[in-house]
């Protein structure tokens, strides 16, 4: 299979809208939207996606790179930013925003590409260091992940509260 990597061209949005559509079930923040059917769970994560990759790729230090096919159609996309902050560190650091591949071209080391593309645009901005996030129920791609050398560094939790009797309790502790 053939395939190449290049810059985000505007006409290959509506293919990288659909890609992603396709891939959001395995991101969907189970537990803190539980109480929504799929469809909705699916809204909420595609109401997201839409206003984080629009600010994501109007930032002036962000690269989308996009996987094409012999017919110059996309299958595949990538978005990193090449300055993001470094909490422990005072350099900056490369941070991949997005990564989804057409599951038509999983396999096909499409994704491996779009990271290294990734990868190379961070160092040529002088950065040895790159950062993601990857939801804890997409173990496919914690996988793929490991085996490009990433390592866990953090595990971001979260618990459901119940909320019965909150502004009783409230109430009785502010008084």
């Amino acid at each position: 299979m053939n395939f190449k990597i290049r810059v985000f061209e505007s006409t290959d949005q509506p293919h990288l809208d659909r890609i992603r559509r396709l891939q959001l079930t395995a991101s969907i923040p189970r537990q803190r939207l539980a109480e929504l059917t799929q469809s909705q769970q699916i809204e909420r994560m595609e109401n997201w996606y839409n206003e984080k990759v629009v600010f994501l790729q109007n930032v002036p230090i962000s690269r989308t790179y996009v996987a094409v096919d012999e017919q110059d159609q996309p299958i595949g996309y990538v978005i990193v930013i090449a300055e993001a902050k470094d909490d422990f560190r005072p350099e900056r650091q490369g941070f991949l925003c997005d990564l989804a591949v057409e599951e038509d071209y999983w396999g096909e080391a499409v994704a491996s590409a779009l990271i290294q593309a990734a990868e190379d645009y961070v160092k040529r901005m002088g950065h040895e260091f790159m950062m993601l996030n990857v939801s804890s129920y997409n173990q496919r791609a914690i996988n793929f992940y490991h085996k490009l050398g990433y390592s866990n560094e953090w595990i971001m939790m979260g618990k459901r509260l119940p909320l019965e009797n909150t502004l009783k309790n409230l109430d009785e502790e502010l008084n």
